[in-house]
């Protein structure tokens, strides 16, 4: 069982920034404001 000093050395954590980096890019001029309003609250989790 690995062990880890901090969360951020875990691959899974690594790989869901990354994933948040590309949505908000993707969908940084979305016209749907309601949705695009959304992607901050659900990136929170992450974080």
């Amino acid at each position: 069982m690995a062990v880890f000093k901090d969360f951020e050395e875990i691959i899974a954590w690594q790989k869901a920034i990354d994933l948040s980096v590309i949505i908000h890019t993707k969908f940084r001029d979305h016209k749907d404001f309601a949705f695009r309003d959304q992607i901050p609250c659900v990136d929170l989790g992450l974080e």
